[in-house]
């Protein structure tokens, strides 16, 4: 809005900010990818002589007692989550022991896919293999305003070798308009389909810390997923039968309810005729894993 009202010769615009996430769009514009015409200094609490000692004890116990906080605040670095975010301690573990990296894709091994399917809004789709108790993401989809069968071309387009797509509970409803759900157009497509039986938010958000110590997250191709883990967080609300908080729903809650579905996937019984590649098995107690997965 600003940048193209700005018309004289000479012009300048000053901006000073601190950052949040690194997927931020001032961050990404002006310091990760910054115009040739911009200059950029990274302005802290150490070039000013008049910084109180009063804060200097201040910003001495904050790092003591919350480094990834004192980074932030004192030292001008981004937040590996959002402040109050749902997922924060299970995204701080994953960053510090290393499983957010790359992480290649097995053709020998089939892909699972978990949605969350949004009725005018967003829909997103995690991408998994599943080796034993070790869950490697591998991929993430999000799309704003598109019908189902965009969402399964895309699919088509990756050229993955699917297993299982695993829906929401709503994802078996039928319209009144089509006289489908949208189980029924997956399975069209030919792929296998499942819906989750219907369950609190609660519930699916302690599966989901559950089964985070054992997750793998490709850095690249799951970035835009990461960033919507990163900002999920509890509102105000209250709910009248379980007394827990609600999540905000906002643009953050289509990747994290679909990391949902994937997380009480685990749980579901398995099917019969599935193969034991397909079965999802959930252990509450974290493998030991190598230290280089895939060296």
């Amino acid at each position: 809005v600003l940048i193209p009202t700005i018309r004289a010769e000479d012009s300048e615009i000053v901006g000073s900010f601190t950052p949040e996430l690194e997927s931020d769009e001032a961050y990404q514009r002006f310091v990760i990818n910054p115009p040739s015409n911009a200059k950029v200094v990274h302005v802290n609490w150490t070039d000013n002589p008049f910084f109180p000692e009063v804060l200097r004890i201040e910003a001495e116990q904050l790092k003591a007692k919350d480094i990834d906080a004192y980074n932030h605040v004192y030292g001008g670095q981004c937040l590996r989550a959002l402040e109050g975010s749902i997922y924060k301690d299970e995204l701080r573990a994953a960053e510090s022991e290393g499983r957010i990296t790359k992480v290649p894709y097995d053709a020998a091994r089939p892909v699972h896919c978990f949605f969350d399917i949004g009725w005018g809004d967003s829909t997103a789709i995690w991408f998994a293999q599943i080796y034993m108790a070790e869950y490697r993401l591998v991929d993430y989809l999000e799309n704003f305003a598109k019908d189902i069968k965009f969402y399964l071309k895309e699919l088509q387009r990756k050229r993955y070798l699917y297993g299982t797509m695993w829906l929401p509970w709503d994802g078996g409803t039928v319209s009144m308009q089509t006289g489908k759900s949208i189980q029924n157009i997956v399975q069209e497509f030919g792929f296998k389909v499942r819906s989750l039986p219907q369950s609190r938010v609660y519930q699916g958000i302690n599966a989901v810390r559950a089964f985070f110590p054992n997750c793998w997250f490709d850095a690249g191709n799951c970035k835009d997923g990461l960033d919507q883990l990163r900002r999920y967080r509890f509102g105000e609300n209250i709910d009248a039968k379980t007394r827990t908080r609600e999540p905000v729903h906002d643009a953050a809650s289509h990747g994290s309810d679909a990391f949902r579905t994937f997380a009480c996937s685990v749980q579901q019984p398995k099917n019969e005729g599935e193969t034991a590649r397909q079965k999802v098995i959930h252990q509450p107690q974290r493998a030991q894993l190598p230290a280089t997965p895939w060296s």
